[in-house]
């Protein structure tokens, strides 16, 4: 953990990292009123529950993660119909 412009930063590993970046661009995407800050907190919470929530499996956890990365797209991609 770093400490770094008034926020601590966590170290993940390539792929963890990967998979967080895709969680925050699909979130942003699909809520693209709310600033950065709160793209960030929001991301920050659903990542956070879903470590808790799945902290003895790996695999599930990265696919609970990337179903929440499809939900976003899916409904990003809805919105830009509409």
């Amino acid at each position: 953990m770093f400490y770094v412009g008034g926020f601590y930063l966590i170290v993940m590993s390539s792929t963890a990292g990967d998979l967080y970046r895709k969680l925050y661009e699909s979130y942003k995407k699909c809520h693209p009123t709310q600033s950065g800050h709160e793209i960030q907190m929001n991301t920050n919470k659903l990542w956070s529950e879903a470590k808790e929530k799945f902290s003895v499996d790996k695999k599930e956890f990265e696919n609970h993660v990337l179903e929440l990365i499809r939900r976003f797209n899916e409904k990003a991609t809805k919105k830009k119909v509409i």
